[in-house]
């Protein structure tokens, strides 16, 4: 029989939630990058964050390994708009069909236990998708690139290369964000207050008109804050020694329905990830967000960083201070800036991803699948912690007070 988390995942992965949807121009080139096989064995960690999302290959899923590809169609056009996407000419060249990678990552679902086999392939992006990439904002990825590219174009201080595959990968992200098509922080704040009701720090001056989804803020820090209380409450139930013969500790049914009410109208308010152009700029800002973790990777020694330092959770906080001058701390000063971003992101992103198909009207699933998921909501809870200083699951703090770091 399938566990809770597979149901899920296979919800997830329903033909009816499939999505035909474009690429953005150029992101086989923008995401191309030497293999870590072909770098001495350096760490994989940047590489299997682009497994999460995409696929190299043809449409039929062939790889063609991570050097510069040769475009070809790398998804099957539905037939009846496969007229309307022939080979005619698009900014830089590029054509809506002629990319090397698709979306087709193993993100959500573990690893099944009993066969060893990983979740199948998602094909398109969900509301939890936007909160990987906020939190890959929040840790300065992008404030990252922005200096590569500057310095590269303009500046000069660093040694970049550009007569390699890491130099043609620079000035094909610095054209698209000459022409207007690289992933922008106006666009990606647009969809953050849409779809999320939050904003990134460095937005804040930009004065969005932006609809903010207060909703799925509230809502989402309600069920967290429900959720943590109701294991505080069990884990509590359990110190008591329980007689001979009585049932097991069970979770408080009073919270288990508060959970459910509040899990209702956010569900509703995920629905905001579908309008508009929310979609595209979630999809190019993971484009670029991992193009730019690949990116600070290859080019790492030419900002001076120690060969020694082979690990993200080591060159990412370097680079951030050496691009940004920062300390490679995380921002609230409790652990490591790579590590806790990553955290939340994936974390974060895992419990929406469950969240958008959960059914919560049926309580034997719901308690079932918040067994399940106590280490995720636990650990976003703790990272998050970490990173703002906010208890998401103060006892003492009243459920509708919470006020997080990135709310509007």
């Amino acid at each position: 029989m399938p566990s809770t988390s597979e149901v899920l995942h296979d919800r997830l992965r329903d033909a009816k939630r499939s999505l035909w949807f474009p690429m953005p121009p150029a992101s086989d080139i923008v995401m191309c990058h030497p293999s870590a096989e072909k770098l001495d064995g350096e760490n994989k960690e940047i590489e299997s964050i682009f497994g999460q999302y995409f696929a190299l290959g043809h449409g039929g899923g062939d790889d063609v390994g991570s050097n510069l590809p040769t475009p070809v169609p790398t998804f099957d056009i539905p037939a009846t708009l496969a007229n309307c996407f022939k080979p005619e000419p698009f900014p830089l060249g590029s054509t809506f069909a002629d990319s090397c990678v698709r979306l087709g990552g193993t993100r959500g679902a573990p690893r099944n236990p009993e066969t060893g086999e990983g979740p199948q392939p998602l094909r398109r992006l969900f509301v939890g998708d936007i909160v990987w990439l906020f939190f890959m904002e929040r840790m300065g990825v992008f404030q990252m690139q922005g200096a590569i590219l500057d310095d590269f174009a303009r500046k000069g201080k660093y040694p970049l290369p550009s007569s390699d595959v890491r130099g043609i990968v620079l000035e094909a992200m610095v054209r698209m964000t000459k022409v207007g098509l690289s992933s922008t922080l106006r666009d990606r704040d647009s969809s953050y207050r849409r779809c999320l009701g939050w904003t990134i720090e460095s937005a804040r001056s930009l004065g969005s008109d932006a609809v903010v989804n207060s909703a799925f803020n509230d809502g989402f820090h309600r069920f967290l804050q429900l959720a943590l209380k109701l294991y505080r409450d069990k884990r509590l139930a359990s110190l008591f020694p329980a007689a001979s013969g009585s049932p097991p500790v069970r979770m408080s049914s009073s919270t288990l329905k508060a959970i459910a009410e509040t899990l209702e109208p956010l569900k509703v308010a995920m629905d905001a990830f579908t309008y508009g152009r929310n979609y595209t700029h979630t999809l190019t800002g993971i484009v670029w967000a991992i193009g730019s973790l690949l990116l600070i990777r290859d080019i790492r020694s030419s900002l001076g960083i120690p060969p020694e330092y082979s690990g993200a959770a080591r060159y990412i906080p370097s680079a951030y201070n050496v691009l940004v001058g920062n300390a490679g701390t995380a921002p609230n000063g409790q652990g490591n800036r790579f590590l806790l971003h990553r955290e939340c992101a994936v974390l974060g992103r895992d419990i929406v991803l469950d969240l958008e198909v959960l059914n919560p009207n049926d309580p034997a699933e719901l308690e079932a699948w918040l067994g399940l998921v106590e280490d995720r909501i636990e650990g976003y809870a703790t990272a998050y912690q970490a990173l703002t200083g906010v208890d998401l699951g103060g006892e003492k703090t009243p459920v509708d007070s919470i006020r997080v770091e990135q709310q509007v």
